[in-house]
């Protein structure tokens, strides 16, 4: 998942001259292709591969988390309008200020620290698990342009081919050429084919990325991965 994320943020690095569109446009192009939401990924890896698969699911979540956060606030600093020059200092203090990444941080700290939960507490947690993905949603949502959706169909759309094209395909491949079972590279599969991440519309609003544009990636990359995932696991099972 790590490698995938990382080759697709390159070529996209790379491609930003040959890439019609301005700074701020540009970083919500970044965030649709290379970020996805683990609300929808790990509840599908659950029912599919049960505890075994959602294990691993957590390690990759670990891993992938603050790759993608931090290249894009990187991204965000160089290209959003509110324009600067990412400096370790500026990146070190948008880092701080990501509660996706500080979640990740602190529930490591925990774990390596083998805390122990209050009682009651992981019930909490869940219900507040839970609210994350509809809450989420309706934050992008109520973002979305039908206007602007309908002026940019052809970014959205392209943006989309690859969050639901590219990145399965690759990270699948990815997955066994590094000789990993069926099971991590089923979970690659899915992975791939994760909707973009709401948090990235709210990134996009705090940074100045172009939250409109991310909204309608989120939005099509939502409804897309509910076709494209049943069907790449049912060619990858039954192939």
């Amino acid at each position: 998942a790590v490698g995938a994320t990382l080759i697709v943020a390159a070529a996209t690095f790379a491609a930003r001259p040959l890439i019609p569109l301005d700074g701020p446009a540009y970083t919500s192009v970044f965030q649709g292709v290379i970020r996805w939401n683990s609300f929808v990924f790990v509840p599908v890896i659950q029912s599919v591969y049960g505890s075994e698969g959602t294990a691993m699911a957590a390690v990759a979540i670990a891993f992938i988390i603050p790759v993608t956060n931090i290249t894009c606030v990187a991204v965000l600093a160089k290209w959003g309008s509110l324009r600067r020059e990412p400096s370790a200092l500026g990146l070190a203090r948008s880092m701080i200020a990501n509660p996706i990444l500080l979640a990740c941080l602190i529930g490591l700290a925990l774990n390596l620290l083998r805390v122990p939960l209050i009682p009651g507490l992981s019930d909490a947690m869940d219900l507040l698990g839970a609210a994350a993905l509809p809450l989420g949603l309706i934050v992008a949502g109520a973002g979305l342009s039908f206007a602007e959706v309908k002026r940019r169909q052809g970014t959205i759309a392209a943006v989309t081919l690859v969050k639901l094209g590219v990145m399965p395909p690759l990270m699948w491949f990815i997955a066994w050429a590094l000789g990993g079972d069926s099971l991590a590279q089923g979970i690659a599969l899915i992975c791939g084919a994760a909707p973009g991440s709401a948090a990235s519309y709210i990134l996009a609003r705090q940074m100045g990325g172009d939250a409109p544009l991310i909204a309608g990636v989120i939005a099509l990359t939502t409804v897309g991965s509910a076709v494209v995932i049943p069907v790449l696991l049912a060619l990858f099972h039954f192939a």
